[in-house]
C-alpha cells in the first residue's frame, strides 16, 4: 500500500467517525489528496486526521467576553463570512457542514488501526506495570525521533506520561464506564523536545445510553481558525466553563435519528473535542467543568 492509498484509508476511517454523507466524505478525501504538500503535511499523519475530522464536523461559535481563553473556532453563516474573515490572515480556512448521514461509533478500529501501523514498522513493545498505568506500550525510534503509542484502560491510565497536561478524569470515570479498546495516548519526541501528544477515550453511561468521545491533542504545529456554517446544526452556543475555558457545543441528529452533540476548543497547537450521543446538555455542561480546559493552550 502506497502513501497515498494508506492516507486514504486512515482518512477514510476518521470521516466515518465523523459527521458527513458518503458523497461528502469522497470529495474531502479528494480535496486533502490534491492539496499542495506543503499544506497537506501538516494533516496526513494518522494522529492528525481524527482531529481535522472532529473539525470539520463540529460546532459554531459566539463572542464571550468573560472568556479567559479564547477559541479560534468561529461561527459563520456563510462561506462569503468566512472569506472576509480570513482575508488578511494565511491560516487555511475550513468550512464544515453536517448533513444528517451520520451515527456515533466509538473509535475502536482507528485505535486498531493506529496501533497496528506502529506494529508493522517494527515497533517494540513493552508491558506496563500497575505502577505505569498503562497495560502496554510500542515504542519506534528513527533518526532522533521516538514515537510512542500506550494502551490502557481508561484515560487516568496516561496520566503521568506528560506531566504538563492531562484532563482531569477524576469525575468522568466515577460518572461514566469507559469502552474497551478505545483509550490510548501517543507522543512524538524529537531529541528531549515533545513535538506531539494525544489523549483519546471513549466512554459511556452505566446504562448504556450515553456515549461519548473525547480527545485533548497537542500538534506539532499551531492550528488555524476554522469556521463552520451556523444553519447545519439544531443549536450552537459557546460555554465558558467554571475554570474560564470557551468551549463550543452545537446539536443535531444522526441518521437514525438519535440526537448528537459536539464540543470543541482549539487554542494554538492545542485542540480539545467531544462528540457523543444522548447526552443532555446539562450532562456535557457538567463533564466540561469538570477536565480542567482552562489549562489547554497554556502549557508549554
Amino acid at each position: 500500500m502506497n502513501r497515498e492509498e494508506q492516507f486514504q484509508k486512515e482518512y477514510q476511517l476518521a470521516l466515518n467517525q465523523m459527521v458527513f454523507s458518503a458523497d461528502a466524505k469522497q470529495r474531502f478525501i479528494k480535496a486533502m489528496l490534491d492539496m499542495p504538500e506543503v499544506t497537506r503535511s501538516r494533516r496526513l499523519t494518522p494522529i492528525s486526521v481524527l482531529i481535522v475530522a472532529a473539525v470539520f464536523a463540529t460546532l459554531t461559535l459566539t463572542a464571550a467576553a468573560a472568556a479567559v481563553w479564547r477559541n479560534q473556532v468561529r461561527i459563520v453563516h456563510s462561506p462569503e463570512e468566512a472569506v472576509q474573515l480570513e482575508q488578511s490572515s494565511q491560516n487555511a480556512i475550513i468550512l464544515g457542514t453536517y448533513d444528517g448521514d451520520w451515527e456515533y461509533h466509538p473509535p475502536t478500529e482507528l485505535v486498531t488501526l493506529w496501533w497496528d501501523e506502529l506494529q508493522a514498522q517494527g515497533a517494540e513493545e513493552i508491558q506496563g506495570t500497575a505502577q505505569d498505568g498503562w497495560n502496554v506500550k510500542q515504542i519506534l525510534q528513527k533518526s532522533g525521533e521516538t514515537k510512542a503509542r500506550y494502551l490502557g484502560d481508561s484515560l487516568s491510565a496516561f496520566d503521568g506520561i506528560w506531566q504538563g497536561m492531562s484532563l482531569n478524569t477524576g469525575w468522568l470515570e466515577k460518572q461514566y464506564v469507559p469502552v474497551e479498546g478505545a483509550q490510548t495516548c501517543y507522543t512524538n519526541q524529537q531529541g528531549r523536545e515533545l513535538q506531539e501528544f494525544e489523549l483519546i477515550g471513549a466512554y459511556k453511561s452505566k446504562d448504556g445510553g450515553t456515549a461519548f468521545t473525547l480527545e485533548y491533542h497537542r500538534h506539532s504545529a499551531t492550528l488555524g481558525n476554522q469556521y463552520i456554517l451556523s444553519e447545519s446544526y439544531e443549536n450552537a452556543e459557546t460555554y465558558v466553563t467554571a475554570d474560564g475555558a470557551e468551549t463550543v457545543i452545537s446539536t443535531g441528529l444522526s441518521k437514525s435519528g438519535e440526537p448528537l452533540v459536539w464540543v470543541n476548543l482549539v487554542i494554538g497547537r492545542d485542540s480539545f473535542n467531544l462528540v457523543g450521543t444522548q447526552m443532555k446538555l446539562e450532562d456535557v455542561y457538567a463533564l466540561l467543568d469538570s477536565l480542567g480546559l482552562a489549562t489547554i493552550g497554556t502549557v508549554k
